[in-house]
């Protein structure tokens, strides 16, 4: 019995209203939700999590960069955050199968240096943020387990519910059925990260995963055609991160082209909430590569992409969780030759699929 079914059967929900809801109590989720009371202290906002408690679902280890959360909790020190063993050196090591041999600092890249960083547990400093979240008065539901995406007559999010209780091994309602219940909200922020099941079905319906751009080697280079659509201020940018997908083959590579590159054309136009985005169409246009396997590139980058901008909660400012993303893939590859654009401009580039 479907969702629809069982809730003509057994419906109406049970409901709560907030204006942000947030899936996920890692840290993009709760500095999300610290940010969010920071700028507006009346926003109801509530963070769902899967685990028993912040931080249980976490990875642990992890070298952080404290200018996020001294951007986030500039007295985080203070506040006793679980930030307590400094980075005291880095070894760059090419290993053989007799030994290694180890790389000498001043021919280490720069991004590869921890300097300033700590040593932390990443499931402590997760539940130090929840600490933080509810004394600001953001509310966290543990042991919460978003099951399913819940949407509007527009066919727009409009929140999450959690799984149903009381279901029978062959999928179907027994005698003590419940329905999950739902959490609605203005804004679903989902933080689950790349791999959620949510996340799954968010692509699947909105046919996210659809690459329009194709690459193409030509001459010990690559050209790209295809068009990348609504891309945030890109009338405004410097270059571009393009998702392409090479002839013949089923894996996603990154890209980057330069802004007037020869085959291509910005077309600008003002966004119903009074901002700027853009079409990139791309004939033949030269690009450098940027990572053949982008999915991983954005994934090493998450990390980085963290401590680089805490400030993805701005309802005003939707898409600098993605410019923090490309900002780190491209200081990781191209160091600030290209990612100073953002620290410039304010995040302009972008890292989204066509």
């Amino acid at each position: 019995m479907n969702s629809q079914k069982l809730i003509e059967r057994f419906g109406p929900r049970e409901a709560m209203e907030y204006d942000v809801v947030i899936v996920g109590a890692g840290p993009a989720g709760l500095a999300t939700a610290i940010r969010l009371k920071q700028l507006d202290a009346e926003l109801s906002v509530v963070v769902i999590e899967k685990g028993s408690e912040p931080g249980a679902h976490i990875l642990s280890g992890a070298v952080m960069d404290p200018r996020a959360i001294g951007e986030l909790i500039p007295d985080w020190k203070a506040q006793g955050a679980p930030l307590a063993q400094p980075v005291t050196g880095d070894d760059v090591l090419f290993l053989s199968e007799t030994g290694s041999t180890r790389t000498p600092d001043w021919l280490v890249p720069r991004n590869l240096h921890n300097d300033g960083c700590y040593v932390v547990s990443l499931g402590n400093v997760v539940r130090w943020l929840a600490q933080q979240a509810e004394a600001v008065g953001v509310e966290i539901f543990p042991g919460f387990a978003a099951a399913e995406v819940l949407y509007d007559e527009q066919g727009s999010v409009r929140g999450v519910a959690s799984g149903n209780m009381g279901v029978g091994k062959d999928g179907e309602p027994t005698g003590s059925f419940q329905l999950g219940m739902a959490l609605v909200g203005k804004y679903t922020v989902f933080a689950e990260g790349a791999r959620g099941h949510l996340g799954k079905q968010l692509i699947a319906r909105y046919r996210l995963d659809q690459v329009a751009v194709k690459a193409a080697e030509a001459g010990g280079g690559w050209k790209l055609s295809g068009t990348k659509v609504v891309v945030p201020a890109g009338d405004e940018a410097d270059a571009f991160i393009v998702p392409a997908r090479a002839a013949g083959g089923d894996g996603v590579a990154l890209f980057v082209v330069d802004k007037g590159a020869a085959g291509s054309q910005v077309r600008g136009y003002p966004t119903q909430d009074g901002a700027r985005a853009a079409d990139l169409v791309l004939a033949g246009t030269p690009a450098t590569l940027l990572s053949r396997d982008g999915l991983a590139a954005l994934e090493h980058a998450a990390d980085v992409a963290i401590a680089r901008d805490v400030d993805v909660a701005k309802l005003e400012a939707r898409h600098l969780a993605e410019h923090a993303i490309e900002g780190a893939v491209l200081l990781l590859r191209f160091g600030n030759r290209l990612s100073q654009h953002l620290d410039r401009r304010g995040g302009i580039l972008d890292a989204r699929g066509g």
